[in-house]
């Protein structure tokens, strides 16, 4: 027997991750094969059968959405204020939420189920799925984003755990947490043959801790992501993966956004970036460096290199040339007694451009 109406609407989001592709396809093939399902699991089973449309005031299936790492199916409970032509106006289809997620068992499909919350991205998108869609064509919308960037539903990670739900492996704590863009710079991979990690295979690891929006930049180990953990707990997760991972001695440099844009601003060296980028440099160290030791790193340098400290970095312009100069990595970590690795100038920027991609 069915579950009564709830006292008012409510809006269920079904994920389906495509690291279980059997389903992942099915959800975009067959959208309402999947609603039925979680029909059933919610104790809704008796609103639709699977040979009637779903859309009702009861049951009205909204979007199916199709990105790479996963597919989104999004539909209304006893929703009797909906009306396609003001759907999307502020204000509108602003509903609890239950987020409801389907991956592959053994034998079986597993469905865990959040409580209800209310979850802004979703509402925004839902208004501007009907806003971009128009007058004329209503709902359910379909749109194939394959091979496309990670939407603006919801942050997966910025969600409670479900009940009974499977222990992450970076823990969430808090629910509905703002979610911080982070950079992962990874060293001395890449270089010369030796140490080599894909990218590709980089991407799939930083994915599977639930690490969000993941993207990388050139070959040397360049990686953003957002999370809404601190940056103290994504880094002991990050560097403990990629120890089991790849190789077991790659320092792991890890800055937020914040982090970023305050080292962009601190630059000295503006009117030599402007000119030519690629002859400044940062380089990250593992922790704050004594300024009688920075000094000493002067003596390594030639009268036109210059040295800036700036907490856990130094700004170096190189004009002769970065492979050029005496300050070398081994060098500077000698001097220094800490780990580093160094970006240039262009490269800081790229990043920053990928960062602000998810402001």
């Amino acid at each position: 027997m069915a579950s009564p109406p709830p006292e008012s609407p409510i809006r269920i989001l079904i994920t389906v991750k495509q690291r279980h592709p059997q389903i992942w396809k099915e959800a975009w093939e067959q959208p309402e094969k999947m609603i039925s399902r979680v029909l059933k699991y919610l104790k809704y089973d008796n609103l639709v059968s699977l040979n009637e449309k779903y859309d009702t005031s009861d049951c009205r299936f909204i979007a199916v959405d199709r990105w790479d790492p996963v597919v989104f199916i999004v539909f209304d409970l006893f929703n009797t204020q909906y009306n396609h032509l003001d759907a999307h106006l502020e204000g509108k289809n602003e509903l609890p939420v239950r987020v409801v997620r389907i991956s592959q068992g053994d034998n079986s499909y597993l469905i865990k189920a959040s409580e209800a919350q209310h979850i802004k991205y979703l509402s925004d998108e839902v208004r501007n799925l009907h806003e971009s869609h128009g007058w004329e064509e209503g709902v359910p919308f379909r749109i194939d984003h394959h091979n496309g960037a990670y939407p603006t539903y919801y942050h997966p990670r910025a969600l409670p755990k479900s009940k009974g739900h499977r222990e992450k492996r970076i823990h969430q704590n808090h629910s509905l947490s703002p979610m911080t863009t982070y950079v992962a710079l990874l060293r001395g991979i890449n270089v010369g043959g030796r140490r080599k990690v894909l990218m590709a295979d980089l991407r799939e690891l930083l994915s599977s801790l639930e690490l969000d929006h993941v993207r990388t930049y050139l070959q040397s180990g360049n990686a953003v992501f957002t999370a809404s953990e601190p940056l103290g707990e994504i880094h002991t997760c990050v560097d403990k993966a990629i120890s089991e991972r790849f190789f077991n001695d790659i320092p792991i440099f890890l800055r937020s956004g914040e982090d970023v844009d305050a080292l962009i601003k601190e630059n000295p060296f503006v009117s030599e970036c402007d000119s030519l980028p690629k002859s400044v440099h940062v380089i990250f160290l593992s922790s704050s460096p004594e300024a009688e030791k920075v000094k000493e790193l002067d003596s390594y340098a030639t009268r036109e290199e210059k040295i800036v400290a700036y907490g856990e970095h130094l700004f170096v312009h190189f004009p002769n040339g970065y492979g050029k100069s005496k300050l070398t990595p081994t060098v500077v970590e000698r001097i220094l007694g800490v780990s580093t690795t160094a970006r240039n100038w262009q490269t800081i920027m790229a990043l920053q451009s990928m960062m602000e991609d998810d402001a």
